[in-house]
């Protein structure tokens, strides 16, 4: 179930998806050149039934997915068409984590965004075999008043986040430029609107 797709510069495809009934993450890929899907591997064991995934490429060819365990929030890596098995299992979040998002920049920086508990966290790592801080950067402290968060960077790293403010209904946007925190958040909708899904 809910199968997510990614391509590196080279035309390589990688697909993950929630094998039915919960178990596994399970993942494919395709070379460019031979145009044929290679035999379903095992990205990681789960214990919470079927799950939602991300999955982006740096330009090294390194697929990264975002997946939540019983724990918390993981990432993994695996670079395109080397072996079977998928590394650099860390810890982004722990405890629960919903609507989670997950983007990579030019020089292969990690940047994840999700819901827990009402509102918004987001975290960075330097590359794929890094950590994820311990701390993640909140962008909306406040707990049951957010939901729904979305995330973008350009190739130099340069960060925007929006998510509904639930209380207000209004969408709101932080942004954050290279080596800077986060900004504090913006109104982009006017009170009363009832806006939903950034």
């Amino acid at each position: 179930q809910y199968p997510q797709i990614a391509m590196d510069s080279q035309g390589n495809s990688m697909v993950v998806w929630s094998q039915q009934g919960g178990g596994y993450i399970r993942s494919a890929e395709r070379d460019t050149g031979s145009f044929q899907w290679g035999t379903p591997v095992d990205v990681a064991q789960i214990s919470v039934g079927n799950v939602q995934t991300r999955i982006v490429v740096d330009s090294q060819g390194y697929f990264t997915v975002l997946y939540p365990r019983t724990n918390g929030l993981h990432s993994i890596s695996k670079q395109f068409g080397q072996g079977t098995s998928w590394n650099f299992d860390t810890s982004v979040q722990s405890g629960s984590a919903a609507e989670y998002q997950l983007v990579v920049d030019g020089s292969g920086t990690l940047s994840a965004i999700w819901s827990t508990s009402g509102s918004i966290r987001t975290s960075s790592k330097a590359s794929f075999s890094g950590s994820w801080p311990m701390t993640p950067s909140a962008l909306s402290p406040v707990s049951n008043t957010s939901d729904q968060p979305q995330i973008g960077v350009n190739s130099n790293g340069y960060l925007v986040a929006v998510w509904r403010n639930t209380t207000s209904g209004r969408i709101q946007a932080s942004y954050k430029p290279v080596g800077e925190t986060w900004s504090s958040a913006e109104n982009l909708s006017a009170e009363g609107e009832a806006c939903s899904k950034p």
